[in-house]
């Protein structure tokens, strides 16, 4: 799923953009196991550019392909200026919860966000004085 998002928004907004993204597969009301799905955030200075990213990431879900039709109330999106405390723990609730269909790899995150975290850890981790 990662290099999908990586090649669609790539094609459709350009490289280097800041993005993350937690593929989950059960029901935040329900809890029960649902059509697979992902949360996240991605860095974007124009709300006009919004149609452009929601069809990139429509097209890695494997929607709009070939003919095919979007299903409905398949793509949600909200334009953030700021992300709540409380947002991050939304996305991660059920990354812990066992799903067959998944892997234990299910954080989608762009290459500068993965080195950023990376310089980070390194620094906290290993460069202590």
């Amino acid at each position: 799923m990662a290099e999908r998002v990586r090649k669609h928004l790539g094609r459709e907004i350009g490289l280097g953009r800041e993005y993350f993204f937690v593929v989950e597969g059960h029901s935040n009301r329900t809890g029960a196991q649902t059509y697979l799905h992902m949360h996240g955030a991605i860095a974007s200075h124009d709300p006009g550019e919004r149609v452009r990213i929601e069809a990139a990431l429509a097209r890695a879900a494997g929607q709009e392909l070939r003919g095919s039709r979007r299903v409905a109330r398949s793509v949600h999106s909200a334009w953030f200026e700021l992300v709540q405390v409380a947002y991050p723990n939304y996305l991660f609730k059920f990354t812990l919860r066992d799903d067959p269909r998944l892997d234990d790899r299910r954080l989608v995150m762009s290459r500068p966000m993965t080195q950023a975290a990376s310089m980070f850890w390194n620094d906290i981790a290993h460069k202590r004085a």
